[in-house]
């Protein structure tokens, strides 16, 4: 089944490692299409890298150094699998664990609440089979795991082997994220999104007081945002109104954090939706008619 719809039901989680490439600004780094397109990328606080084992478990390879200072944090995440795969960032406070880390995420998408030791903190929740996906991420100081919400059966090996975290400590002086065309969740809707074709650096940030992700799904001509809704609701009875094989989901932003994406936009029309819940648990925040229709010029 496509991304867009699952969501919406509890998500299949498993834990990842995490990894540090770098912790000097302006470091070299592997995300090369990325930086090309970042006018200050030599501002980022740190690299982190993760790559996929092969064969595919949930682990991802671990290199460099695991503690980075906080601030905008270049990440690439390489799918080495013949499946779609996601990141997401976790910071959790004292010393949990992965098995409880694991537990509460699990807990929490399926609509349960989040617990107060727990802050989802971005990512990425597709990234295509064979593929990279470049991002900067506002890391705050903490602990870090990193989550594969789409992986759909547990791996003891994984969980007893991604025991790593990525350390975040505090800097004086935080690198920002970079200036690029701004789409705002808050609670519950979606502001901004003066979206350009091309490879281009879009920026997510959450102005809420509660958490929220962004899913950018092209909508497929013909069709309207009401039967994106019909289908994100569970209507499946005719043809899918979005393209999947485009879409680009975010990771799940805590309040007042903010990412980017390196993106590659068609013009047309697209979808924005919001599929995680409030910390207090509850539907996916679609359901409470967080969608809205932007067109890429």
């Amino acid at each position: 089944m496509p991304s867009l719809v699952p969501r919406s039901t509890p998500f299949r989680c498993l834990l990842l490692a995490l990894a540090a490439a770098s912790t000097a600004a302006g470091c070299g780094s592997s995300e090369r299409p990325a930086a090309s397109l970042d006018p200050v990328a030599a501002r980022a606080s740190a690299a982190v890298e993760l790559t996929e084992t092969t064969p595919p478990s949930a682990l991802y390879a671990i290199e460099g150094r695991r503690s980075v200072p906080a601030g905008a944090t270049r990440v690439t995440v390489r799918n080495l699998s013949a499946r779609e795969r996601g990141a997401q960032i976790v910071r959790v406070e004292g010393r949990r664990g992965p098995r409880r880390v694991l537990a509460a995420v699990r807990a929490a998408s399926a609509g349960r609440p989040l617990p107060r030791w727990l802050q989802w903190a971005g990512g990425v929740g597709v990234i295509r089979p064979r593929s990279k996906v470049s991002l900067r991420v506002d890391l705050r100081p903490g602990r870090h795991y990193v989550v594969d919400r789409s992986y759909e059966r547990a791996h003891p090996g994984a969980v007893r082997g991604s025991s790593t975290l990525l350390t975040v400590t505090r800097a004086r002086e935080q690198a920002l994220l970079p200036a690029a065309a701004t789409i705002t969740a808050r609670d519950y809707a979606f502001h901004g999104g003066d979206l350009r074709a091309g490879r281009r650096l879009v920026k997510l940030r959450n102005a809420g007081a509660q958490p929220h992700d962004v899913v950018i799904a092209p909508i497929v001509p013909g069709r309207t945002l009401d039967d994106v809704r019909a289908f994100a609701l569970g209507d499946e009875s005719g043809p899918p109104p979005v393209d999947f094989s485009r879409e680009v989901i975010s990771g799940v932003l805590a309040p007042g954090q903010a990412q980017t994406l390196a993106v590659d936009l068609r013009p047309g029309s697209y979808a924005l939706l919001c599929f995680a819940s409030d910390r207090k648990g509850g539907p996916p925040h679609v359901v409470k008619g967080m969608l809205a229709e932007t067109r890429v010029r």
